[in-house]
Order: C-alpha cells, then sequence, then structure tokens
C-alpha cells in the first residue's frame, strides 16, 4: 500500500510553503508512482528493477530482479544522457515501457533517480520498495536470486511516451522569471548549500529566486516513519531541484511518490543555474572564484581605461596625415 510522511511535521513543512493538504484523496500521479514499506504486499505481475551496482546484484537480489545500475545512466563527467540514449538503455534491461515496475536498492538516492527516471521515461506504473534489499536478502526474509545482467544489446524497444510535462530546463525557469510569472520552487539541498554557505565547488553558493527549503534528508525519515495513508495532493505544480540530476530526480520521485504532489523537476538543478548569469537568493562566491572574478574585473577595468587615450591619439595621427596629404597635393605640380 501506497504510504506518505507522518501528518505531523511533513504537514508543517508543506503549509510553510502554501500547500493545503487532502489526506486520503487518490491522485493520478500517485496511483502511477508510489512507495511500498513491505514488498510481499507486490503482486507477482511486477517487474523487479535492482537500482544496485551490476556486481552487487547479480551477486544476490530479488527473484527475476533486472539490474539496472544508477551509473548506467550517466556518461562522462557525470552528464545524464539524453531521452533517446535512455530509451536505449532500458530497452537493453528488457523493458518496453508498459510493466509495472518495482525498483529496489541500498542507497536510497540511487534508487530514487532510477525510479524516477523511469517516471519520468513513461514506465506505466512504478512502486519504489522502502526497505533496503540487501537487508531483506541476507536476513532470508526473501529468497536469495542471481539478478539478471543488461544485455550489450537492445533486446525490446521502449515504446513508453515520456512524461516530459514533468521536467523543466534552466532556460524555461528564466523566462518564467523574466516574465514575472515566478514558479513555486522546493530545493531538496542541505541547509548549507541552500544559504550559500556550501557551494559544493560550484561558481556561486545560494538558492533560486523565491525557492522554498525542503530538505530531502528530512524529508526522507519522514517517509521512512510514515503512516499508511493515502497520497495527498496539494496546490501545485511545485518545480523540485537538486545540486545535480542525480539528486534533483531522487527528490522528485520522494515528493511525487511519497507525498502525491503535482511536480515537475528541474533536472540540470543548481549545478547549472550557478554557472549562468541568472538571478539567485542568498548568493555567496568561493574564494577562489571570487578572486578569478575580482582579477577579470580588474584587467577589464584596467583595459577600458586605455580606450579613451588611445582614441584620441589615433584621432590626432589621421589628423595630422590627412593635413600633410593636403598640402602635399596641393604644391604638386600639373
Amino acid at each position: 500500500m501506497a504510504f506518505i510522511p507522518s501528518r505531523s511535521r511533513v504537514r508543517r513543512i508543506l503549509l510553510g510553503v502554501g500547500a493545503l493538504i487532502a489526506l486520503g484523496a487518490q491522485g493520478s500521479t500517485a496511483r502511477n508512482f508510489a512507495y511500498y514499506q513491505d514488498a510481499s504486499s507486490v503482486s507477482s505481475g511486477w517487474v523487479v528493477v535492482d537500482s544496485r551496482s551490476a556486481q552487487q546484484c547479480e551477486a544476490a537480489t530479488m527473484a527475476s530482479a533486472r539490474c539496472l545500475p544508477a551509473a548506467d545512466f550517466f556518461g562522462p563527467h557525470r552528464r545524464l544522457a539524453s531521452i533517446a540514449e535512455i530509451a536505449w538503455l532500458l530497452g537493453t534491461a528488457g523493458l518496453d515501457g508498459n510493466e509495472s515496475v518495482l525498483v529496489v536498492g541500498d542507497d536510497v538516492t540511487d534508487r530514487d533517480f532510477v525510479a524516477g527516471m523511469l517516471f519520468i521515461m513513461g514506465q506505466r506504473q512504478v512502486r519504489i520498495l522502502a526497505d533496503h534489499v540487501s537487508r531483506l536478502v541476507l536476513s532470508n526474509k526473501l529468497p536469495k536470486y542471481a539478478g539478471v545482467a543488461r544485455s550489450q544489446v537492445r533486446e525490446t524497444v521502449y515504446s513508453a511516451s515520456s512524461r516530459i510535462r514533468n521536467v523543466v530546463f534552466g532556460l524555461e525557469l528564466f523566462r518564467m522569471y523574466s516574465q514575472g510569472a515566478e514558479p513555486r520552487l522546493l530545493d531538496g539541498r542541505s541547509e548549507k548549500a541552500f544559504w550559500g554557505l556550501d557551494s559544493n565547488g560550484r561558481r556561486r553558493g545560494g538558492h533560486l529566486p523565491g525557492a522554498d527549503h525542503l530538505p530531502a534528508v528530512e524529508l526522507r525519515a519522514e517517509v521512512s516513519r510514515g503512516d499508511a495513508i493515502g497520497p495527498a495532493p496539494a496546490r501545485g505544480p511545485f518545480v523540485v531541484y537538486g545540486d545535480t540530476a542525480h539528486d534533483g530526480v531522487a527528490f522528485f520521485t520522494l515528493v511525487s511518490a511519497g507525498l502525491g504532489l503535482d511536480t515537475k523537476v528541474y533536472l540540470s538543478g543548481w549545478s547549472e543555474w550557478a554557472t549562468k548569469p541568472w538571478p539567485a537568493d542568498a548568493v555567496s562566491y568561493p574564494r577562489q572564484f571570487a578572486a578569478t572574478a575580482q582579477s577579470h574585473t580588474a584587467t577589464s577595468n584596467h583595459s577600458q581605461s586605455w580606450i579613451l587615450p588611445s582614441l584620441l591619439a589615433g584621432c590626432l595621427v589621421a589628423g595630422v596625415a590627412a593635413s600633410v596629404g593636403f598640402f602635399i597635393g596641393r604644391k604638386r605640380p600639373a
């Protein structure tokens, strides 16, 4: 059965961002996207996807589980693969998008990231097992099986239509700000990152203008202690983001599947926004980047200080040359 956090603390958090919770109502998103506390409640028709490393998955997992590590969604420099590349990836795991999928794992961010990507890609139904699959297998609460490794070639064509409405891009958000249509933003990063006290190696710290802070760590603790009550839709849509696509999509899963909220995710997150000349709140600059910026500014000012004298000197030389040419031309014999 799907569940969301206990009614006390999370209700206070969501009321802080203006959300009105109606407990017990079933949202269309929640029917397709939710957490499960107990694997025994999952019917036999569901396809299990293991988000752990291929080595862990192939060693011991749930029955007929397909190995789909979170790392496989990224290319060099942790670049998230394109929609077409991810569709090909899912095809190598034998998925076509029409299955009901249960995502399992140990690392909660990896697990929720894979679940979120499957949902965004259009998977018909996605459930997330809240418990750690390794613990369940080692404790003999579930039979131990070897996972099915991904194929090197596509086994089936992934044909589901992606839920692109659940994705927002940076330029789209910037245009919203430019037009005065400020989105309802939830920032799932740490408190230090939100207030610009920890830039995490970015060129600047802070958060998107007007964003509310809903730390993923705190919310996840509430979800793990949640009561088995129906999903709770609220006014939306919300736009959620993290530092990167990895933690941002995981936060999207937590808010969408855990709370049943109408949610979009800014995939690139703060890692992209921090590099753009776009507005931000609680802005800070790490020392190394601040020194570089100051140096560039000083160099630019120094260069600009020579522009006017250079122009005047050039005009003077051109004027003298023109005058000399004029008089020489007049003295030239016919």
